[in-house]
Formats: structure tokens, sequence, C-alpha cells
């Protein structure tokens, strides 16, 4: 509507033909997956994937920079896509049409691709400069002793689409500026379905083929869910199977020398 506000938009609905997993307990933030200190979170998403790929052609995205430090690529010009451990290895924003995973049986996606509350108000202001209401700012925050904490998006509540149940309501980061939280959408939620229809699933196919989806972040996005879970949960289970190495017994006399 604001560039091209004479252009007829129509909602043509299709069924992704999928089974899509999503976690409900964290977001698999940048910070969270980069930090230095804590490597737990990094490990759990690349031992995710590596897991994956081994039922079948996998596509794994996330974001630049993760990418990069999974797969020690330096070059800032990557190419589409890096081989990890039997997997597509791909970042956010390098998938726009490409139809080389139309056959692929997993998509996996790590994390979201959130820009910076300042980057965000700035491209808005930059879109809608001449709108007589400005866009809203976000303050900043401070700590409890005054000192300055940052500037942060408020959490508002939003649901993840959940099959056959209820919707699954979660807090999300949001911008007050609804110019702002549509350009927000369109670089974070778009971009995660963008990678997920890489694999092509509103198309039927003629091959036996059972493709999955599995969305390492609560961002809802504009897709309906399968199956949540927590990847705490999931977590606590990785750790048992590492610890077993891959054999986990279900009963006492399995574990009796």
């Amino acid at each position: 509507k604001l560039f091209r506000p004479n252009v007829k938009v129509l909602d043509i609905p299709a069924k992704r033909l999928a089974t899509v997993y999503q976690i409900t307990d964290i977001t698999n933030s940048k910070s969270s997956l980069l930090d230095k200190v804590d490597r737990r979170p990094a490990l759990s998403a690349s031992s995710f994937i590596k897991h994956i790929a081994t039922t079948g052609k996998t596509l794994a995205v996330t974001i630049k920079d993760f990418r990069m430090a999974l797969t020690g690529e330096t070059d800032d010009k990557l190419p589409k896509c890096a081989d990890y451990h039997g997997a597509k290895l791909a970042h956010f924003g390098s998938l726009r049409g490409l139809n080389d995973f139309a056959k692929y049986d997993n998509v996996v996606i790590i994390g979201r691709m959130q820009p910076p509350v300042k980057a965000l108000e700035r491209q808005a202001n930059g879109m809608w400069w001449d709108d007589r209401k400005p866009i809203s700012r976000i303050s900043l925050t401070l700590n409890d002793d005054g000192t300055e904490r940052g500037v942060f998006f408020q959490e508002m509540p939003k649901a993840i689409h959940y099959k056959n149940n209820s919707p699954h309501v979660i807090r999300t980061s949001c911008h007050p500026d609804s110019r702002a939280q549509v350009l927000l959408e369109q670089i974070r939620e778009a971009e995660t379905t963008q990678a997920i229809d890489r694999l092509r699933l509103v198309h039927g196919s003629k091959e036996l083929r059972n493709p999955r989806v599995f969305i390492l972040s609560n961002i809802p996005v504009d897709i309906e869910v399968d199956q949540l879970f927590r990847w705490e949960q999931y977590r606590s289970i990785q750790q048992l199977v590492d610890e077993c190495d891959g054999l986990i017994p279900f009963n006492k006399v399995h574990m009796v020398a």
C-alpha cells in the first residue's frame, strides 16, 4: 500500500504438507547462540542438525553469524549454502527464489532474524518519512540503580497456531508502533516462513515423501504446528542419549550386567 497503492493483493490459502514441530520456551536469540561462556545453546543446536541430517536430506537455516560460527567460514560474501555434517546450512536472507530443496525431507530453523530496536526504528522512519504521525520510539530502560540497561522491544502476547488445540499464547518481542511492527514481522517472521517454503510444501508429490519442519524458536509464524515441545526437555533427553552412547535402557533388567 505504501509504494503501490493501486495493486490488489489476493490471499490464496494453501496448506503446507508437512509435520511441523516448534519449541515453546526459548527464542534461540543471537546473543544466546553466540554466547562464548555458555556454549550449551550452540552445542544443542549443532547436535540437533547432525541428528536430523541422519534421517534424510536436510536444510538448516539460521542467522548469518551463527552459521559462520558453526562452519568456520570467514568470508563475508558467503555462498548460498555450506555443507554441515550431512546437512545444507544456510542463513536468513540468502534463500529467496531457490528451488534446490524442493525434494528435501527436513528443514530446521534455528533462532530468528530480529534487528535491534534502533535499527528497526531508523528503517521505519525512512519508509514513513512523510507521514504526519512520526514513528513512536521505545524509551531507554534503566536498571534498579538508575544506570542505563538498554532499549528493548516490548513483550506482547501472540499465539502459535496449534493444530487441533487452542492457540498456544506466548509473550513475544513487539514494537508499539504498528508500522514498525509490520516491518519487524517482514524481517523476522517472514524470513522464517521463506526458509520453510524452500521445501515447496504446498505442492503435492508423486514420490513417497513425509517432510518435517522443526522451528527452534518460539516466535509465532504463519504456519500450523502439529507438535509443541520445550527445548529444555529436548536437551535433557539429548544429554541422556549422549551419556548412553545412543542406547537408552527402558527396562531395569537391561541395566543388570
